[in-house]
């Protein structure tokens, strides 16, 4: 209630009373006004103003208090709601990345020559960072599988290069270009032709 008092009803008030001596001016109830004068002494000031000019002075001050308090709001509002939209944007950003595991089979190795996971080492880059992010390797599914795991990935997160390296064998394999959270599955033809 003391906001709306503030912000809305001291203009108002203020510009009522602008209009209302205006109007003195024109309108035959000013009539009453005109010649009247307001004794003020205080303060050292001895001081004879006409009504007119009390409320018009009235007016302003209202006027004018309401029109700067209402501004001084809003740009606390404003300030307030840019880092309102700054800390969402984060949380967004952060809720939008999780852990990825995608599953691998490592061309021309099967069974028995499996490297052991203690000696493999994976890393991958995004475009546009030359700086390698490593992943975790476990143990896949099913045979001869591993599984990566990637952090902080988002749904548009775009792989440039995966490497894989057996550091006892000194094997490399990689991957480029893809996008973990889109995988893309091959279908097997089942029709008769």
């Amino acid at each position: 209630m003391e906001q709306i008092l503030i912000l809305y009803i001291m203009p108002i008030l203020g510009l009522l009373i602008i209009f209302f001596c205006i109007g003195s001016y024109i309108l035959k109830y000013g009539d009453r006004f005109s010649g009247k004068s307001q004794k003020i002494k205080g303060f050292g000031l001895d001081l004879e103003i006409s009504v007119r000019a009390i409320f018009i002075l009235t007016g302003i001050l209202l006027l004018f208090t309401g029109v700067y308090i209402n501004n001084k709001d809003y740009e606390s509002s404003l300030k307030e709601a840019n880092a309102t939209i700054h800390a969402a944007k984060i949380a967004l950003e952060i809720a939008n990345k999780k852990e990825v595991r995608i599953v691998v089979r490592i061309d021309g190795v099967r069974g028995g020559n499996m490297p052991p996971l203690d000696e493999l080492k994976c890393k991958y880059f995004v475009p546009g960072n030359d700086i390698a992010i490593y992943a975790d390797v476990v143990h896949g599914i099913s045979p001869g599988t591993f599984k990566i795991i990637l952090k902080e990935i988002a749904s548009d997160t775009h792989i440039s290069k995966l490497e894989l390296e057996d550091k006892l064998n000194n094997r490399k394999w990689i991957k480029e270009n893809f996008m973990p959270m889109e995988p893309v599955y091959t279908l097997a033809n089942i029709s008769h032709d």
